[in-house]
Protein backbone atom coordinates (compact mmCIF):
# COMPACT_ATOMS: atom_id res chain seq x y z
CA UNK A 1 0.00 0.00 0.00
CA UNK A 2 2.88 2.36 0.75
CA UNK A 3 4.20 2.07 -2.80
CA UNK A 4 0.80 2.36 -4.52
CA UNK A 5 0.56 6.11 -3.85
CA UNK A 6 4.18 6.90 -4.64
CA UNK A 7 3.22 8.45 -8.00
CA UNK A 8 1.61 11.35 -6.09
CA UNK A 9 5.09 12.65 -5.25
CA UNK A 10 5.51 13.52 -8.93
CA UNK A 11 2.39 15.68 -8.91
CA UNK A 12 3.05 17.50 -5.62
CA UNK A 13 4.95 20.44 -7.19
CA UNK A 14 2.33 20.69 -9.93
CA UNK A 15 -0.37 20.83 -7.25
CA UNK A 16 1.62 23.56 -5.52
CA UNK A 17 1.80 25.53 -8.79
CA UNK A 18 -1.98 25.25 -9.28
CA UNK A 19 -2.74 26.30 -5.70
CA UNK A 20 -0.51 29.36 -6.05
CA UNK A 21 -1.68 30.44 -9.51
CA UNK A 22 -5.40 29.94 -8.94
CA UNK A 23 -5.54 30.76 -5.22
CA UNK A 24 -2.86 32.53 -3.27
CA UNK A 25 -1.47 34.66 -6.12
CA UNK A 26 -4.94 35.95 -6.93
CA UNK A 27 -5.35 36.78 -3.23
CA UNK A 28 -1.97 38.55 -3.32
CA UNK A 29 -2.87 40.62 -6.39
CA UNK A 30 -6.25 41.65 -4.94
CA UNK A 31 -4.79 42.64 -1.56
CA UNK A 32 -2.10 44.95 -2.92
CA UNK A 33 -2.66 48.67 -2.42
CA UNK A 34 -3.67 50.51 -5.56
CA UNK A 35 -1.03 52.84 -6.99
CA UNK A 36 -2.15 56.03 -8.66
CA UNK A 37 -1.49 55.80 -12.38
CA UNK A 38 -1.25 59.55 -12.97
CA UNK A 39 1.06 61.91 -11.15
CA UNK A 40 1.02 65.65 -11.44
CA UNK A 41 3.79 67.49 -13.23
CA UNK A 42 5.20 68.83 -9.92
CA UNK A 43 5.33 65.36 -8.36
CA UNK A 44 7.26 64.02 -11.34
CA UNK A 45 9.95 66.72 -10.91
CA UNK A 46 10.12 66.05 -7.16
CA UNK A 47 10.83 62.37 -7.84
CA UNK A 48 13.52 63.29 -10.37
CA UNK A 49 15.13 65.69 -7.90
CA UNK A 50 15.47 62.90 -5.33
CA UNK A 51 17.58 60.78 -7.69
CA UNK A 52 21.36 60.97 -7.82
CA UNK A 53 23.50 61.65 -10.83
CA UNK A 54 24.22 58.52 -12.83
CA UNK A 55 21.22 56.69 -11.37
CA UNK A 56 19.39 55.24 -14.34
CA UNK A 57 16.21 54.60 -12.32
CA UNK A 58 15.90 58.06 -10.76
CA UNK A 59 12.89 59.04 -12.84
CA UNK A 60 10.99 55.84 -12.19
CA UNK A 61 10.72 56.01 -8.40
CA UNK A 62 11.62 52.33 -7.99
CA UNK A 63 14.88 50.60 -7.22
CA UNK A 64 14.55 48.09 -10.04
CA UNK A 65 12.04 47.99 -12.88
CA UNK A 66 12.30 44.21 -13.34
CA UNK A 67 11.81 43.33 -9.67
CA UNK A 68 10.09 46.14 -7.78
CA UNK A 69 10.47 46.09 -4.01
CA UNK A 70 7.58 46.32 -1.57
CA UNK A 71 7.75 47.50 2.04
CA UNK A 72 6.06 44.32 3.28
CA UNK A 73 4.59 41.19 1.76
CA UNK A 74 0.85 40.69 1.65
CA UNK A 75 -0.78 37.74 3.35
CA UNK A 76 -1.48 36.21 -0.08
CA UNK A 77 2.19 36.35 -1.02
CA UNK A 78 3.23 34.71 2.24
CA UNK A 79 0.54 32.07 1.78
CA UNK A 80 2.07 31.23 -1.62
CA UNK A 81 5.38 30.37 -0.01
CA UNK A 82 3.75 28.47 2.82
CA UNK A 83 1.60 26.45 0.40
CA UNK A 84 4.63 25.55 -1.71
CA UNK A 85 6.65 24.63 1.37
CA UNK A 86 3.89 22.60 2.98
CA UNK A 87 3.17 20.55 -0.14
CA UNK A 88 6.88 19.94 -0.73
CA UNK A 89 7.43 18.95 2.92
CA UNK A 90 4.74 16.28 2.58
CA UNK A 91 6.28 15.00 -0.68
CA UNK A 92 9.78 15.04 0.82
CA UNK A 93 8.75 13.16 3.97
CA UNK A 94 6.88 10.60 1.86
CA UNK A 95 9.93 10.05 -0.37
CA UNK A 96 12.16 9.55 2.70
CA UNK A 97 9.65 7.05 4.14
CA UNK A 98 9.75 5.18 0.83
CA UNK A 99 13.55 5.17 0.92
CA UNK A 100 13.73 3.71 4.43
CA UNK A 101 11.03 1.14 3.77
CA UNK A 102 12.66 0.06 0.49
CA UNK A 103 15.89 -0.77 2.33
CA UNK A 104 14.16 -3.67 4.07
CA UNK A 105 11.53 -4.50 1.46
CA UNK A 106 11.63 -7.71 -0.50
CA UNK A 107 9.17 -6.25 -3.04
CA UNK A 108 11.85 -4.05 -4.61
CA UNK A 109 14.67 -6.56 -4.32
CA UNK A 110 15.38 -7.39 -7.96
CA UNK A 111 13.54 -5.36 -10.54
CA UNK A 112 11.18 -3.12 -8.60
CA UNK A 113 7.41 -3.03 -8.88
CA UNK A 114 4.96 -1.55 -11.34
CA UNK A 115 2.62 0.70 -9.41
CA UNK A 116 0.15 1.16 -12.24
CA UNK A 117 -0.05 0.47 -15.94
CA UNK A 118 -2.37 2.01 -18.52
CA UNK A 119 -2.99 0.74 -22.04
CA UNK A 120 -2.58 3.92 -24.04
CA UNK A 121 -2.79 2.87 -27.68
CA UNK A 122 -3.40 -0.30 -29.69
CA UNK A 123 -2.65 -0.18 -33.40
CA UNK A 124 -2.62 -3.55 -35.07
CA UNK A 125 0.06 -5.61 -33.38
CA UNK A 126 1.55 -2.62 -31.59
CA UNK A 127 0.55 -2.05 -27.98
CA UNK A 128 1.69 1.08 -26.15
CA UNK A 129 1.43 1.12 -22.38
CA UNK A 130 2.10 3.90 -19.92
CA UNK A 131 3.41 2.54 -16.65
CA UNK A 132 4.80 3.92 -13.41
CA UNK A 133 7.59 1.59 -12.35
CA UNK A 134 9.28 2.03 -8.99
CA UNK A 135 12.70 0.71 -8.01
CA UNK A 136 15.36 1.65 -5.48
CA UNK A 137 17.19 4.01 -7.82
CA UNK A 138 13.93 5.82 -8.61
CA UNK A 139 13.19 6.21 -4.91
CA UNK A 140 16.70 7.55 -4.29
CA UNK A 141 16.19 10.14 -7.04
CA UNK A 142 12.81 11.13 -5.58
CA UNK A 143 14.55 11.78 -2.26
CA UNK A 144 17.28 13.87 -3.90
CA UNK A 145 14.89 15.99 -5.97
CA UNK A 146 12.32 16.61 -3.25
CA UNK A 147 14.95 17.40 -0.61
CA UNK A 148 16.84 19.86 -2.81
CA UNK A 149 13.60 21.49 -3.97
CA UNK A 150 12.47 21.89 -0.36
CA UNK A 151 15.80 23.47 0.61
CA UNK A 152 15.69 25.89 -2.34
CA UNK A 153 12.14 26.93 -1.48
CA UNK A 154 13.06 27.42 2.16
CA UNK A 155 16.17 29.47 1.31
CA UNK A 156 14.24 31.60 -1.18
CA UNK A 157 11.98 33.01 1.54
CA UNK A 158 14.76 35.30 2.74
CA UNK A 159 16.12 36.00 -0.71
CA UNK A 160 12.77 37.18 -2.07
CA UNK A 161 11.36 38.74 1.12
CA UNK A 162 10.74 42.25 -0.28
CA UNK A 163 9.98 41.37 -3.88
CA UNK A 164 6.64 42.25 -5.44
CA UNK A 165 6.96 39.05 -7.50
CA UNK A 166 7.10 36.78 -4.44
CA UNK A 167 3.99 34.71 -5.26
CA UNK A 168 4.89 34.49 -8.95
CA UNK A 169 8.40 33.34 -8.04
CA UNK A 170 7.06 30.48 -5.91
CA UNK A 171 4.64 29.49 -8.66
CA UNK A 172 7.48 29.29 -11.19
CA UNK A 173 9.74 27.50 -8.72
CA UNK A 174 7.03 24.88 -8.15
CA UNK A 175 6.53 24.50 -11.90
CA UNK A 176 10.28 23.96 -12.34
CA UNK A 177 10.29 21.39 -9.53
CA UNK A 178 7.44 19.50 -11.22
CA UNK A 179 9.57 19.28 -14.33
CA UNK A 180 12.49 17.85 -12.30
CA UNK A 181 10.38 15.16 -10.64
Amino acid sequence: MLYQLSWTILFAPLLSFAVIIFGTRVWDMLSRPKVAAHTSHGEHHAVEAQGTHGDEHAGHGEDDDEDPKVPHLSAGAKASAYAALLIMVVACIYSWVLLFSSATSADLAKSGITVFSYNWLNVGNLHYDIAFHLDRLGIAMLVVVTTITLLVQFYSQGYMENSAGYARFYAYLSLFASRCC
